[in-house]
């Protein structure tokens, strides 16, 4: 590592990518620069596994935006991780010194508003700000799909303490104090992690920051889905997560429309050396997607948007509300003091 803090700002916001995330990260990136203070934060793209043709078609589309572009290859081959996502979990390394705080976010999202309330609300050491996973209101919901998102978590090792909190690691608002600790143990934990769950990474993170975490609105960190139920118009997100496929890069599936996917058309169209970067989504497989969330969008919107689930994520936004995050009754988005 060679890059240096160049400013004041006490936040690095993060992206980690491999070839295959190129595009959605540098899309993602240059939205959180957008939506940032510069007194606040800088932003950084952690390259791993990028070939030299790669890294040429991204520096330019990263200069343009204000975010610095860090090859990360030697750093992660001396840890003896290879897999860009477990990234995080070395940021208190990764990151130079004079950055007191990160904001990490996972390629497959968009920064639609201001990130600096959040940015300004600091992380107490030791702990890092996480919103809940779609999991952990099935566990509050309760009924068959609870219990089995309870039993899949068991089945983890994640605490039954933890079940109900259990939190979402696409983005993470961190402490550098003591994220040595956390994302040292974190890799422990996946390293070691049993056989077949479908998500090792966010398990070894909930198991390992279980008593270090503070919650906050899912206004930070909004499952994309939850449009189907309209709770964006309650929740008011500043960051779209597209958790599962397909992806905004895919093509417009609902709930998402050309709003979101225009930006990766757009990063291309001025920068076509990224072009060999973004896979295009076979037809067929594109006609099945095309129904399919129009199916789930009947479906999500009918289990969500009324009922136990939406009543578990409304009870949650009020609490954070109460506590200084986010209140669905009344507010913009505001971090969780």
């Amino acid at each position: 590592m060679t890059a240096a803090a160049t400013g004041s700002a006490r936040c690095a916001i993060c992206f980690a990518s491999d070839a295959g995330y190129l595009v959605p990260t540098l899309v993602a990136a240059a939205q959180a620069r957008r939506w940032s203070g510069a007194a606040l934060a800088e932003v950084f793209v952690f390259a791993i596994g990028l070939d030299a043709r790669a890294a040429d078609a991204a520096a330019p589309a990263c200069d343009a935006a204000g975010v610095r572009l860090v090859r990360a290859d030697a750093f992660m081959d001396d840890a003896g991780v290879g897999d860009a996502m477990m990234a995080r979990l070395l940021l208190d390394q990764l990151v130079p010194p004079g950055f007191a705080e990160f904001l990490y976010l996972d390629a497959d999202v968009q920064v639609v508003g201001s990130l600096d309330p959040l940015l300004a609300c600091g992380v107490p050491p030791g702990h890092v700000r996480a919103a809940l996973d779609p999991m952990a209101f099935r566990v509050r919901s309760g009924g068959r799909d609870g219990a089995a998102m309870a039993a899949r978590m068991a089945a983890a090792g994640v605490p039954a303490a933890r079940w109900p909190h259990y939190f979402n690691s696409g983005v993470l608002h961190i402490a550098r104090d003591g994220w040595g600790d956390i994302g040292g143990a974190a890799l422990v934990l996946h390293r070691g992690a049993p056989a077949g769950q479908p998500f090792p990474d966010q398990d070894a993170l909930n198991i390992a920051a279980a008593d270090r975490t503070i919650t906050m609105s899912l206004a930070w960190n909004f499952p994309i889905f939850l449009r189907n139920a309209g709770l964006d118009r309650v929740v008011r997100p500043a960051i779209l997560h597209f958790m599962a496929q397909p992806k905004p890069w895919d093509g417009d599936f609902p709930p998402w429309s050309r709003a979101e996917t225009q930006p990766y058309a757009d990063l291309l169209q001025r920068y076509p050396g990224l072009v060999p970067y973004l896979t295009t989504m076979p037809v067929v497989r594109r006609l099945r997607y095309a129904l399919q969330q129009r199916g789930k969008r009947l479906l999500e919107a009918r289990s969500w948007g009324r009922g136990a689930l939406r009543g578990a994520v409304l009870e949650a936004e009020v609490g954070l509300g109460q506590r200084g995050g986010l209140s669905v009754l009344h507010g913009a988005p505001t971090c969780t003091s």
